[in-house]
């Protein structure tokens, strides 16, 4: 456990506290052990990082079958940093011009809303989608979801 200042009890851990003294006692145990384990786990990662590089070190073929392990891809990936103010006006721009038309007729298929959308998710993945904006634009988000898995989580904050 890392070394941290005196952190003081608020007024709902000090009640958890009075009528909960022995589930507090195992809680303020069981906290410590989440922080051992998450030290442990940088630990491990940092350790898994050095074991990463050796091995790019060594200058292996991309992808390979080694006896005792199966196959081996091995590549390096790269951090990106978007402007993405500047993509999303780009983009835009583009699919404004990237109405569909027919070869034949001439005639135009799309709006140009139809022609953004199309263009928007062909070059960028929504993977969230961020609630209180829907729901300002008079949009219920429980309406287009299904809850599919639950996960507990605990963040401790210093």
């Amino acid at each position: 456990m890392t070394d941290k200042p005196w952190i003081e009890n608020c007024r709902k851990a000090d009640k958890f506290k009075e009528e909960e003294p022995e589930k507090y006692q195992q809680l303020l145990t069981t906290l410590a052990e989440l922080e051992d384990c998450r030290e442990r786990i940088k630990e491990m990662r940092l350790w898994e990082r050095d074991v990463i590089d050796r091995i790019h070190e060594l200058d292996p073929p991309y992808e390979a079958i080694y006896a005792g392990f199966g196959k081996a891809t091995i590549n390096k990936s790269k951090g990106k940093r978007w402007d993405h103010e500047a993509m999303w006006n780009v983009l835009v721009a583009r699919a404004r011009d990237a109405r569909l038309i027919d070869k034949e007729t001439g005639e135009v298929l799309e709006s140009e809303g139809q022609a953004v959308r199309r263009v928007l998710e062909q070059c960028a993945y929504v993977s969230y989608w961020r609630l209180e904006p829907l729901k300002e634009y008079g949009i219920d988000p429980d309406e287009y979801y299904e809850t599919t898995s639950e996960k507990n989580a605990v963040r401790i904050q210093n």
